[in-house]
């Protein structure tokens, strides 16, 4: 996994002027790749908190949808992108209440989880 203190050099650290800011906030859902656990959408979490125009963001790794609230003059959608990509993990747009589209993401992951459990037998045969 990569450093988080290593951020772009365009990021700079949260302002105090920037929290009492009462400027709109925008919202944003995004689905992300690669989270396997809590800390792993801790790491991206932080890393997006420690980004300047982000007042929130929280990541499900469950159903892998980060969401983020954040001031547009600030930060924008490429920009938080960005911090995601080097956090080590895919952005993709985040999967609506489409049926067609929760069947997929569902197909994906069977077959991403077929192709472990093929893995693992394979390496069980194999260290015997």
């Amino acid at each position: 996994m990569k450093n988080l203190t290593a951020a772009s050099p365009e990021l700079e650290t949260r302002s105090e002027n920037e929290e009492s800011s009462s400027e709109s906030l925008a919202h944003i859902r995004l689905g992300i790749e690669g989270i396997d656990c809590a800390s792993c959408a801790d790491e991206i979490e932080t890393a997006l908190m420690k980004t300047s125009g982000v007042h929130e963001a929280t990541l499900n790794p469950v159903t892998s949808q980060l969401e983020v609230l954040y001031n547009p003059p600030l930060v924008d959608v490429e920009t938080i992108r960005k911090v995601v990509q080097e956090s080590g993990y895919q952005v993709r747009p985040a999967a609506d209440s489409d049926e067609e589209e929760i069947a997929q993401e569902e197909t994906a992951q069977d077959r991403e989880y077929r192709d472990l459990m093929k893995k693992f037998w394979f390496a069980a045969a194999i260290s015997i």
